[in-house]
């Protein structure tokens, strides 16, 4: 005994006695280290595997590792000495200085747990966990991949759509042309001013609306993720309504209940997405009786309602509706339900068939409180 902390040769003796562990070849590493200084007394394959160095045992931590200082690692080893209070960490990345290979950027899963002797006093600590990397990188591509199917969902809806916005356009396109045509025929009119002003006004207002279409298409196709922002949700509402009914059959109808100043904090396009692929389904089930938009705040948040009145929907079709499986519809990808679900699960929220009997079905959606916001801060 020296200093009141135990020799190597104690620590053998003592509750540090970890040879066993310490040449085990499995994936999980162990460390364990003695005295405030951290010196290392056992590290099996793994843990020198992961830190890429053999020369640890009877060296402190610090000094073995000098990288771990900066990062905090030493800090957290420190608390646990002096508190005895153990310490979890989850896919935390570390930054390795590994000798021959330059610095590698590890995720790892770890414990810090306090030794005592028979005392209960610390006298070290013994590191546990496992290399979590793998499972970090796994979860980035299945995130990715999320990202791009539910980008592929939005292009595969344009691709159907594509006869709807050439429809839309049409109608102010139209009216550019027509405003045109009175403005040139008033030309040679003298005493026309106010009346050729007017149709030039027509003509701008006319043009901007079809910019605004263009617009809203290449958001709805654009990749990746938007930044949530708030929005008037009637506003956007009222766009996803004239989008669906423009390549609807000329009975369909689609009544914004909507509260004109209700705000919503979220991702515009991608709601928009989900309210697209609701209204489209209601529309479809409706056979031409009017489909109801309607929201509310309440004490939980924002809750949409899509509400048709069809003729219901099958037990079959209810049991996964949500899942992700492949549509009996003749076009699409079968995903619209459970891409939607997915979208409003990201905001924190959730999607459920609140209805469905012979008078209809209704679908709800919500956006928790935290998505709401002030009209102060609204954009469009």
């Amino acid at each position: 005994m020296e200093g009141g902390i135990p020799t190597l040769p104690e620590t053998k003796r003592s509750e540090h006695r970890v040879g066993s562990i310490a040449d085990d070849p499995s994936p999980v590493f162990t460390a364990s280290t003695i005295g405030p200084d951290h010196r290392f007394v056992s590290a099996n394959t793994a843990y020198k595997r992961l830190v890429g160095r053999e020369d640890l045992i009877g060296r402190p931590v610090a000094e073995v590792m000098p990288e771990f200082c900066v990062q905090g690692f030493i800090g957290l080893l420190d608390h646990v000495f002096a508190t005895g209070e153990p310490y979890v960490g989850t896919a935390m990345p570390i930054a390795l200085d590994i000798e021959g290979n330059g610095r590698s950027i590890r995720h790892v899963t770890f414990a810090n747990r306090p030794v005592r002797d028979h005392a209960g006093r610390v006298t070290g600590i013994f590191c546990e966990g496992y290399d979590a990397t793998a499972e970090r990188l796994a979860a980035d591509q299945l995130a990715a991949l999320r990202t791009e199917v539910i980008h592929l969902s939005r292009v595969n809806a344009m691709s159907m759509m594509a006869t709807t916005i050439a429809h839309e356009l049409n109608q102010p396109l139209a009216a550019i042309r027509n405003y045109a045509g009175g403005g040139l025929r008033l030309l040679d009119r003298r005493d026309a001013d106010d009346a050729m002003a007017e149709a030039f006004q027509g003509i701008d207002e006319a043009a901007e609306r079809a910019s605004e279409i263009i617009s809203n298409v290449r958001l709805l196709v654009r990749r990746g993720e938007t930044a949530r922002s708030a929005f008037n949700l009637n506003k956007a509402v009222a766009e996803c309504i004239r989008l669906v009914l423009a390549g609807a059959t000329p009975s369909a109808a689609i009544d914004n209940a909507v509260p004109v100043a209700l705000i919503a904090l979220a991702d515009r396009v991608q709601i928009q997405q989900v309210l697209i692929n609701l209204l489209r389904n209601a529309v479809e089930a409706s056979d031409g009786s009017a489909v109801v938009v309607s929201a509310v705040l309440d004490g939980s948040g924002i809750i949409v309602s899509v509400s048709d009145k069809g003729t219901g929907l099958s037990p079959a079709a209810v049991a996964d509706m949500f899942e992700w499986t492949t549509s009996a519809k003749e076009h699409g990808m079968g995903l619209g339900l459970s891409i939607s679900r997915t979208i409003i699960e990201s905001h924190g929220g959730s999607i459920w068939l609140a209805r469905t009997d012979a008078s209809g079905s209704e679908f709800c959606f919500s956006i928790p409180a935290s998505m709401a916001a002030d009209a102060a801060n609204a954009h469009g």
